[in-house]
């Protein structure tokens, strides 16, 4: 089975894509974790994830940290930093 992991520390945005993911993805597991540090655990205990969408903004490691350390402990999982912001400073 196919699995995405969402990382995003606001709950009602998380379980919200989590919904349409599923809703669009058949077949696809998708689940979440409320900070970076939750999403390595995840990672650990789900080795066979194959995408993480990350939050850019995170309360601790944020999202270019995570960015980082998910490369270098599960390099085969495609990772992509998300945002609800628009600032050309993100870009």
């Amino acid at each position: 089975m196919q699995r995405i992991l969402i990382v995003d520390d606001h709950p009602l945005y998380r379980e919200g894509l989590v919904s349409a993911l599923r809703a669009h993805l058949p077949g696809v597991e998708v689940f979440g974790a409320g900070s970076a540090e939750e999403g390595m655990v995840e990672l650990e205990q789900h080795p066979d994830v194959e995408a993480v969408l990350i939050d850019i903004r995170l309360p601790g490691m944020d999202g270019f940290g995570a960015l980082a350390a998910y490369a270098a402990r599960f390099p085969t999982v495609s990772r992509v930093l998300v945002s609800g912001q628009e600032g050309a400073d993100l870009v």
